[in-house]
Parts: C-alpha cells; structure tokens; sequence
C-alpha cells in the first residue's frame, strides 16, 4: 500500500465557493458603477430635454420678458417641472432598486447556491443622498439650460432661430 498525502485547502479552493465570492465581488463593483453611469446619462438627457424644451418656448418667454416679468418668474415652472419630474423619478426609482431588484438578484442566485434568507438592510441615509444628488443635477442643468436662453433679449426670443448653415455635398461642388 503506498502511503497516503495529506492535503490541506482551504475554501477558496472550492470552485464553488471561489464562484460565489467572485460574482459578489461582481456586483459590488457593478453597484458601485451603475449610479454613476446613471447619474451622468441622466443629467445628459435633463439638459437635453431642457434645453430642447427651452428653444420650444422661446416664443413665450420672450413674450414674458416682453411683459416685464423677471428672468426669477419665467425660471420657476421649468424648476417645478424638473423638480417634480426627479422626485417622481426618484421614487420610482427607490422602489424598484431595493425591493424588485434585488429579489431578482436573490432568486438568481438562490437557484445558483444554497444561500440563507435575504435580510434588507437599513441604506435610508444613501438612498437620501441618491435623491439630494439627482434633484442637485437634474435642477442644476435645467436652471444652467434655461439661464443660457434668457440671456437673450426679448426680441431675439420672439425671432425665429436661424437655421444652422449646411456644408455643400459632393455633387453641389459641380457646376452645373
């Protein structure tokens, strides 16, 4: 009989136990990168929104602006809007990513190991900061759009922009 070896290991050397930790390790990276990204496409898509909105109404705000109102009181409704907009936003938002997420998640992984019962935790102080940063963005870039429009005088708000002027295409560069 040859004589035994002795093997000694540790639980990082079970596949199972090392696939577990990695793909935690997994979505704590992607937790920590999601809001982030999300953050930054939606203070990108606000301004554009806002913007957009704010070339919409020009006409109307030159007519404000014409009447005399302040460039405080022609502000107001399109903070209210975006205001109103993220904390609905937010809500949601709060909702969806610590109760239907994240019982998704488990159910994957409850298929995956054999893992004990999902506990929640208390994050009301990082979902209140989540809330305070997209309000913070989200006005931010709406008073920074609608600031850049009414910098214009009246007049030039009632006058209809100007189309951007166009490169010729190859075929323009013939004479004809």
């Amino acid at each position: 009989i040859v004589p035994g070896t002795w093997l000694i290991q540790n639980r990082m050397d079970n596949i199972d136990y090392s696939g577990f930790i990695n793909s935690i390790e997994s979505l704590k990276n992607l937790s920590v990168i999601f809001p982030i990204i999300f953050f930054v496409v939606s203070i990108f898509i606000s301004l554009l929104v806002m913007t957009r909105m704010g070339i919409e109404n020009r006409s109307e705000m030159g007519t404000l602006k014409a009447f005399g109102f302040s460039k405080k009181e022609i502000l107001v409704p399109y903070i209210l809007y975006s205001l109103l907009a993220t904390l609905i936003g937010s809500i949601l938002g709060v909702l969806i990513g610590t109760l239907v997420l994240p019982k998704a998640i488990f159910n994957v992984y409850t298929n995956l190991y054999a893992i004990p019962k999902m506990i929640y935790s208390d994050f009301i102080h990082i979902i209140i900061l989540g809330v305070l940063i997209s309000v913070l963005c989200i006005v931010g870039s709406t008073i920074i759009s609608i600031m850049g429009i009414l910098k214009q005088s009246a007049i030039s708000l009632l006058r209809p922009i100007a189309p951007a002027i166009g490169n010729k295409i190859l075929l323009e560069k013939f004479p004809s």
